[in-house]
């Protein structure tokens, strides 16, 4: 039995599978911040009403907007790179 090419075949398995994973995770960050205008809507009449308020909220859904857009992927590609590098090194 080929030790090697059972080695190598359970990791084109391993890549082929998170590589889709990957590029599933990717697509649900890019549609969640390319719909998070529409869905955090703020009425700008509230800001002649109540100022404090409105800007309370702003700076709430920017944060937001921020971890989607910075924080989030971040994570997941220094999570998913150190699941890789963890599997690779454990079946050397």
């Amino acid at each position: 039995m080929d030790f090697g090419r059972g080695y190598l075949t359970t990791l084109k398995f391993y890549f082929v599978h998170y590589g889709n994973f990957l590029d599933f995770i990717e697509a649900y960050i890019k549609s969640t911040i390319d719909s998070f205008d529409a869905e955090n809507l703020i009425d700008v009449k509230l800001e002649d009403e109540n100022p404090e308020y409105y800007h309370f909220l702003v700076d709430d859904i920017y944060e937001k907007w921020w971890q989607y857009r910075r924080d989030f992927p971040g994570e997941f590609r220094a999570t998913f790179l150190s699941q890789v590098i963890i599997v690779v090194l454990t079946r050397i």
